[in-house]
């Protein structure tokens, strides 16, 4: 069977197009270029983005059936030098920045797994075969030369693919937005750079100069006056010179500082809830909208996860128990916050929360209620 070299990852062969794409769009190609990628985390709401979405999974229990090898390499420790969470975080994050997350399966000479390790997206290329299109290995290129890993030795995440083989990053739909926003920042830092001096004429009466001296007084009058450092300062005029501030339309500096538009659409894109980014929520709560972020959000990176970790040889699933406020440690801690556990729990479940011995017994397992109350179980015999 013959094969070819696939496309690589998008760091390597999508980005040239999209930068393109980008310069015959905008009229900044620097500004747009810069988004797909770990570049695209100094942008504070994509990195907030991100840091939900992977911390979210990154922190979740995941349930593997019959095997305690496999489960303690998914929530304990990948491998020698990673832990579980920080391995699972740099998938996601991986798989949303550029689209794709890969991690090589690490195994012994009798085909056990001993360890999962984290690839970076630039040093993997995809290989198929050329009759059928089948994915047949991927080539890594390491510090010591290049090495073929199996299909079935190679996790593979996407957060978003057209041909079932290569992801997209979400951020590719937000190019648009993120330019706006971009220059809308940079726009204001520069306002605030230059101080109250940001914008003004200087005129010189009754002469006649070039260009080139127009440029050095300019530069002159800015080293004496321009810049933070001389907000508020005296400015020392001849009587040649007239010096006119030119006043800024401070609207627009708030409509840019309050813009919530992108915020919003990177919410949209990644499918979080606004109040997680620190907006209010006008009609839904955060409950209901928590709820929805999971099962529609969530559930279908999860879904494309499990389907992948199946070649871990074992049946996985993931528990979001805690992010749901149903894990029983939580409802313990919400049951004696709300009444003290009266009528709720059993008198040994109170005394474990609050650090005592239970008692055990019939004792242990009645249930709770306060001093003034009367045991239920005392109720029951009694209208036996």
């Amino acid at each position: 069977m013959s094969f070819f070299l696939h496309r690589k990852t998008e760091k390597r062969d999508d980005r040239a197009v999209n930068s393109f794409v980008d310069f015959v769009s905008f009229n900044d190609s620097k500004i747009t270029s810069n988004f797909i990628g770990e570049s695209a985390l100094l942008q504070s709401d994509i990195y907030t983005a991100v840091r939900i979405i992977a911390g979210d999974i990154a922190s979740a229990k995941i349930n593997v059936q019959d095997n305690e090898h496999i489960y303690d390499l998914l929530n304990k420790k990948a491998n020698n030098s990673t832990t579980a969470y920080n391995f699972k975080f740099a998938m996601v994050a991986n798989m949303l920045l550029n689209g794709n997350s890969y991690a090589h399966i690490e195994r012994n000479d009798e085909g056990i797994v001993t360890g999962l390790r984290v690839l970076l997206p630039s040093q993997v290329v995809i290989r198929e075969s050329e009759d059928d299109g089948k994915v047949i290995d991927y080539k890594v290129t390491f510090t010591d030369g290049t090495k073929e890993i199996d299909y079935e030795d190679m996790l593979h995440f996407k957060a978003f693919s057209i041909d079932g083989k290569v992801g997209k990053s979400p951020l590719y739909s937000l190019t648009p937005e993120l330019s706006m926003l971009k220059n809308g920042n940079s726009l204001l830092a520069s306002f605030f750079k230059r101080g109250v001096n940001s914008s003004a004429i200087l005129k010189l009466k009754e002469a006649t100069i070039d260009n080139s001296s127009k440029r050095e007084i300019k530069k002159q009058f800015e080293e004496i006056n321009a810049g933070i450092q001389n907000s508020g300062g005296v400015i020392v005029l001849d009587d040649t010179q007239d010096y006119l501030p030119i006043e800024v339309n401070t609207k627009v500096l708030e409509m840019i500082q309050n813009n919530k538009y992108s915020t919003q659409q990177i919410a949209k894109v990644f499918g979080i809830p606004l109040s997680r980014f620190g907006q209010e929520l006008m009609n839904t709560s955060d409950s209901q909208q928590n709820d929805i972020y999971i099962t529609s959000t969530l559930n279908a990176y999860i879904q494309a996860i499990e389907q992948e970790l199946a070649k871990l040889n074992c049946c996985v699933e993931f528990d979001f128990s805690t992010l749901r406020s149903m894990d029983k440690n939580t409802m313990l801690a919400k049951a004696i916050q709300q009444n003290g556990g009266n009528g709720f729990l059993k008198v040994d479940e109170v005394r474990t929360f609050y650090g005592l011995d239970p008692i055990g017994g019939d004792g242990g397992k009645t249930i709770f209620v306060n001093s003034a109350s009367v045991p239920l179980i005392n109720e029951v015999i009694k209208n036996e």
